[in-house]
């Protein structure tokens, strides 16, 4: 997760291990207490469930927020 206010040139958190529903659950709650008007982006790699990321989105909802999008590269679709 790397919040949409984050610093230009700040670190990228490290996502070489993945976190549990209840742990994103927390930090999004985070992130919605401090701007529940950013935009969240989600991406994920070619191999990913389609269902995991229906649970991710419906998550994001629960926490509150309301702007979601999927960033892709029309290069890389093909």
């Amino acid at each position: 997760i790397v919040p949409a206010d984050a610093e230009a040139g700040a670190a990228l958190p490290d996502v070489s291990e993945p976190i549990g529903r209840e742990e994103l659950r927390s930090k999004l709650a985070a992130m919605y207490a401090r701007r529940p008007d950013i935009s969240i982006a989600i991406r994920a790699e070619k191999e990913t469930n389609y269902q995991k990321m229906i649970d991710i989105v419906g998550i994001i909802e629960e926490v509150g927020f309301r702007n979601i999008w999927f960033p892709y590269d029309l290069e890389n679709t093909r």
